[in-house]
């Protein structure tokens, strides 16, 4: 008896799909011998049955295992900190003093290498009309009239330049972000 109390404590951990093949490994285990010690012998009418039900747990699991479980999107009661907070989780990134560095390159071009190299060349790109974070730093071409935006320029010439975003916004333009770590 103790064995079994040991048993189901050490299964309380196991995750579903686990437990699941191994409940159908155990139904087709019955499904196919005719005696299990002097005490359990499966019924020959319940055998068919014992398979069924064994394969069903069996694909269970493992499907269980091989189909992701599904993203949720951000619905419209999410408000912009949590939906940041889930872009900057999933978000290539560079660190606050490294955006520091970025002001003091000699040129736009030679800020984004910077960016692209502080970030291990990772970044985020972005399509016309996508929603852009706010505290990302952003690499686009805002057309000559950056002030219209919700951004501070660390290095721009007219529009085109890198910048940190102080509100979320809607993208006028493609383009690229790095969300920043502290």
């Amino acid at each position: 008896m103790f064995e079994i109390i040991k048993t189901l404590y050490e299964l309380k951990d196991t995750p579903v799909p686990t437990l699941l093949v191994i409940g159908g490994l155990v139904f087709l285990f019955l499904a196919f011998v005719n005696q299990v010690s002097t005490n359990i012998q499966p019924d020959p009418k319940l055998k068919k049955w014992s398979v069924i039900v064994g394969v069903v747990l069996i694909v269970s699991g493992i499907g269980m295992y091989l189909i992701p479980a599904p993203q949720s999107s951000p619905t419209s009661s999410q408000s912009n900190t949590e939906s940041n907070q889930q872009a900057q989780n999933n978000c290539a990134s560079i660190t606050s003093s490294e955006v520091e560095q970025l002001k003091t390159a000699s040129s736009v071009e030679l800020a984004i290498q910077q960016a692209e190299n502080f970030a291990e060349y990772r970044q985020n790109d972005f399509a016309e009309g996508a929603q852009i974070p706010s505290n990302v730093v952003i690499a686009m071409n805002l057309q000559g009239e950056p002030s219209q935006f919700p951004v501070v320029s660390i290095k721009s010439e007219g529009g085109w330049g890198v910048f940190l975003t102080t509100d979320t916004f809607s993208a006028p333009y493609r383009g690229t972000y790095w969300c920043i770590q502290p």
